[in-house]
């Protein structure tokens, strides 16, 4: 479980992020922590077909590095940010409704363990 403090300026920054994308729903929020090298993940709600998806990834003040990987039902993988920074995003477009799990990684952390928090929101369309 990540660290109360981490999760509450977390989900602060995640909103301000957001809100920089112009991502007004926010679905899903999953925190935990990891150690250096360590590999964990979760399952996101089902995303429907259709829809754009954006994950947003934060780790704490202790890690230089966070990758995370977005695979369907099948262990396909669909979506991957592995570019060195403590911020990644991608975008998830599926070709239809179903489950989805995220693979997070912690290439670099400074401490015994990293807290890190995802959030997913549904992009909106700019014709609205």
């Amino acid at each position: 479980m990540a660290n109360p403090s981490f999760q509450q300026e977390a989900r602060f920054q995640l909103s301000a992020i957001a809100s920089r994308l112009n991502l007004h729903t926010s679905l899903f929020t999953y925190s935990n922590q990891l150690r250096e090298g360590r590999v964990g993940e979760f399952q996101l709600p089902t995303l429907r077909a259709g829809q754009t998806y954006v994950l947003v990834g934060l780790c704490d003040r202790n890690c230089y590095d966070l990758d995370f990987s977005v695979y369907d039902e099948n262990n396909n993988l669909v979506a991957r940010n592995t570019a060195a920074h403590a911020y990644p995003m991608v975008r998830v477009s599926p070709k239809w409704t179903g489950d989805f799990t995220v693979h997070i990684s912690m290439p670099s952390c400074v401490v015994n363990m990293c807290s890190y928090c995802v959030g997913v929101f549904n992009q909106q369309s700019s014709s609205r």
